[in-house]
């Protein structure tokens, strides 16, 4: 029997889609998918498609890392490496199960899960006996709650499926299919990147907005935390990193600004500089990684005054979320790691810090410092994801200059 190595990658609500816009979100997988084999350094594949499945052919010594890359891929609901092959009968599908497993399944408890699309003169029940009954002898007998070995056997019309092997993907929807695009203000930390990805997993195209307050270290931490999401994530975009040198405004800050206010005023801020982007930018919103009542900025209160005036929507994915859940995911999402490593020196610390505010008291505070805002923004740094491994770190720390583009220049200074 002929046996094909293949790629079985499901999706989840693209199939409850309209046809039309099932093919279309199809399509965009597809073509994510295809990025991130590419980059993945795998070749000689090809991708088609059928019902709820996306078929990836590749050759055998490349199955098992295309079903990896696959998987990385927003919209994915899971991928498995798996065989196929033309039958006629379930007899065939049992012969070539018990070539494929015998070995796996000696001395072991086993399931065999068995689905089915199209019209068979058997069921799904007959297959999964067929094929324990082949592979029974071999093992320590069958456990369908509590299996120590899962197979799946997979049928679509005249064609059976055969993998051992479920890898989860992160679900949600192509990125991209959202149509436009909106911009993240990250600080590397652990709760802003976890932001970053529920909105590329949800379609939506997101930039970055850094905002440095100890360049080049902090600097440093957040290219290596953008770079492993572009890396292991963001597949079909190449997102936009803005870096503003913040320093001087954090100085004049705390000369000029209320101390009890200076947290929820350089927030506001930020939010001031994003909008002024945005506009510009045609960005559809602004995402940010506040969870309510995290910290003294982030209560009710103070958010509420700090996004009035905003004429742009602001998105916070985490609002409802407890650290821990945003740490949970962080280590699934594989930042943990990186976002640990942040240093900020000179964050903006408040003393005593208000939990409530009014929009025109805040308003009151932020004009002390708003004439900046256009000194900031000028002094944006922009690089495409794709581009920061060429970014040495150690360059960056014995110099301080960060030559990025051949258009743009910045020298960050001190923070003092």
């Amino acid at each position: 029997m002929n046996l094909n190595p293949i790629v079985l990658v499901r999706y989840g609500e693209i199939g409850v889609k309209s046809n039309r816009v099932r093919v279309r979100l199809e399509n965009l997988l597809i073509k994510n998918i295809q990025e991130s084999l590419n980059r993945g350094g795998i070749l000689n594949y090809s991708i088609s498609k059928t019902r709820g499945r996306i078929l990836v052919s590749v050759p055998k010594e490349n199955l098992i890392n295309a079903a990896l890359m696959a998987a990385r891929v927003f919209g994915v609901v899971s991928a498995s490496p798996a065989y196929y092959f033309n039958f006629i009968n379930i007899n065939e599908v049992a012969t070539v199960a018990y070539e494929l497993w015998r070995s796996k399944v000696t001395g072991r408890k086993f399931a065999v899960r068995v689905s089915r699309t199209g019209n068979h003169p058997f069921t799904s029940i007959d297959v999964a006996k067929r094929v324990g009954a082949a592979l029974y002898p071999f093992s320590n007998g069958v456990d369908l709650d509590n299996p120590e070995v899962e197979l799946y056997v997979e049928i679509r019309d005249n064609y059976a499926f055969l993998f051992d092997e479920v890898v989860n993907g992160p679900g949600g929807l192509p990125l991209g299919s959202q149509g436009g695009k909106v911009l993240a203000l990250v600080s590397g930390g652990f709760d802003s990147p976890v932001a970053y990805w529920l909105m590329s997993r949800r379609g939506a195209l997101v930039d970055v907005l850094f905002c440095s307050l100890a360049p080049p270290v902090d600097v440093i931490g957040l290219i290596r935390v953008i770079k492993y999401l572009y890396d292991h994530w963001v597949f079909g975009y190449d997102p936009l990193i803005m870096i503003a040198d913040c320093t001087q405004l954090v100085n004049t800050m705390r000369g000029l600004v209320n101390s009890h206010f200076m947290n929820i005023v350089f927030k506001k801020f930020l939010y001031k500089l994003a909008e002024s982007i945005a506009m510009e930018g045609n960005y559809m919103g602004i995402v940010t990684g506040e969870s309510l009542g995290q910290v003294s900025s982030q209560t009710l209160s103070n958010l509420h005054s700090a996004s009035m005036g905003i004429s742009v929507p602001i998105f916070r994915p985490l609002i409802g979320m407890d650290k821990d859940d945003i740490i949970k995911l962080a280590k699934r999402i594989g930042t943990y790691e990186e976002s640990a490593r942040m240093i900020e020196p000179c964050s903006v610390f408040s003393r005593r810090p208000r939990t409530r505010s009014t929009p025109s008291r805040l308003d009151d505070e932020l004009n002390k410092v708003i004439n900046l805002l256009g000194t900031v923004k000028a002094s944006i740094i922009k690089v495409n994801a794709s581009e920061l491994s060429r970014i040495s770190e150690q360059s960056l720390l014995s110099n301080w200059r960060i030559n990025i583009t051949s258009t743009n220049t910045w020298d960050a200074g001190s923070c003092k």
